[in-house]
C-alpha cells in the first residue's frame, strides 16, 4: 500500500505528460466565424451587430457635432454583449465610423486608447482570453488591396490630371482630382477602419496576451500591410508611419537594449526622425526571421 502511495504522484505526472497536460496548455482559438467574400476588404462575421444609426443619415448629421453622442450611439446592447463572439466584437467595433469624428487623430495613439475604453465592444473584447488570437486572425483576413474599382478610379484620376495639366491653377485643381479618386474608392472608410483595427494591437491588455509567436505574426502582418500601402500610394519611401509606431509597441522589450527607453517612447507615439523609420523597418525584418 505504501509503495502505491509512493508511485501515485509519479504515475499522475506521467499521465499528464502523455496527455500533454491539455488542461494546463489548452490552445486558445478565436470564437466566431469569418465570412470571406470576394472583393470585400474586411471579413464579415455572422453575429456582428448592425447599428441602427446609419453613417451620414439625418440623425447622424445631427449628432456629428457632439462626439460623445456618437460614441454613446454606438454602444452594443447589454443583452447581447456577453454572448457575442470575440470576432463579432472586433467586426462590430470597426463598423463604428470613429475615423470621421473631428477629435480623431489616427497618429496619436494615446487619443485612440482614451476613446476605445469608452466603447463597450472594446471593454468586453479585452476581457476575452482569445482576444489576441482573434485580432490576429481577423487582421490577417483583412485585405488592403481589396478595392475592386481601384483601377477604374485610378484611370479617372489620370484623366483628371491630364485635363488640368499646364494650367496656372494646376496645384489647386489637383486637390480636386485626389478627392475624386478617394471618393470613388471609399478611401477614407477603408483606411479609417483599418487604422481602428490596427490600433487594437497597442491596448495593454491585448499586448499582454501576445506570446512570442503571436508578436512575430503580428509584426509580419503589419509589414505586409505597410508594403501594400506604399505600393498603392506609389511611395518610394515609407509614407505611412502609423504601422511603424504599432510595431514598436509590439517589439518594445526586444528593441529596448538597442534604442533606449526615451527614444522608444517617442517612437511609440510617432515622434521620430526619418532615419528612425528605417531603423524600425530593419529591426522588424530581423524580428520576424
Amino acid at each position: 500500500m505504501n509503495k502505491i502511495r509512493t508511485f501515485l504522484p509519479f504515475l499522475c505526472l506521467l499521465a499528464c505528460l502523455f496527455s500533454q497536460c491539455s488542461v494546463l496548455h489548452e490552445e486558445i482559438k478565436p470564437t466566431g466565424e469569418l465570412l470571406i467574400k470576394e472583393n470585400d476588404c474586411f471579413p464579415d462575421v455572422a453575429d456582428k451587430y448592425v447599428y441602427p444609426l446609419k453613417y451620414k443619415s439625418e440623425e447622424w448629421n445631427e449628432l456629428f457635432a457632439i462626439p460623445e453622442s456618437i460614441i454613446n450611439a454606438y454602444q452594443l446592447p447589454n443583452d447581447i454583449l456577453k454572448s457575442m463572439s470575440t470576432l463579432g466584437l472586433i467586426r462590430s467595433f470597426i463598423d463604428i465610423p470613429l475615423y470621421t469624428l473631428n477629435f480623431w487623430n489616427p497618429y496619436r495613439l494615446e487619443t485612440a486608447h482614451e476613446i476605445y475604453l469608452k466603447i463597450n465592444s472594446v471593454q468586453e473584447l479585452i476581457t476575452r482570453k482569445d482576444a489576441a488570437k482573434s485580432l490576429i486572425a481577423y487582421y490577417a483576413a483583412s485585405k488592403y488591396d481589396c478595392w475592386n474599382s481601384f483601377s477604374v478610379c485610378w484611370d479617372s484620376y489620370i484623366d483628371c490630371i491630364r485635363l488640368i495639366s499646364g494650367r496656372d491653377d494646376f496645384k489647386e485643381l489637383s486637390i480636386y482630382c485626389v478627392q475624386r479618386v478617394q471618393d470613388c474608392c471609399e478611401y477614407e472608410q477603408i483606411e479609417g477602419r483599418l487604422y481602428l483595427l490596427e490600433h487594437l494591437f497597442t491596448t495593454l491588455q491585448i499586448l499582454g496576451m501576445l506570446n512570442e509567436k503571436d508578436r512575430v505574426e503580428s509584426v509580419k502582418l503589419l509589414l505586409e500591410k505597410n508594403s501594400q500601402y506604399n505600393k498603392r500610394h506609389w511611395c518610394t519611401y515609407p509614407c505611412d508611419n502609423l504601422r511603424l509606431n504599432i510595431m514598436v509597441w509590439i517589439m518594445y522589450n526586444d528593441m529596448l537594449p538597442f534604442f533606449g527607453e526615451e527614444l522608444l517612447d517617442r517612437m511609440k507615439n510617432g515622434f521620430h526622425q526619418q532615419n528612425h523609420i528605417y531603423d524600425i523597418l530593419d529591426f522588424a525584418e530581423s524580428f520576424i526571421k
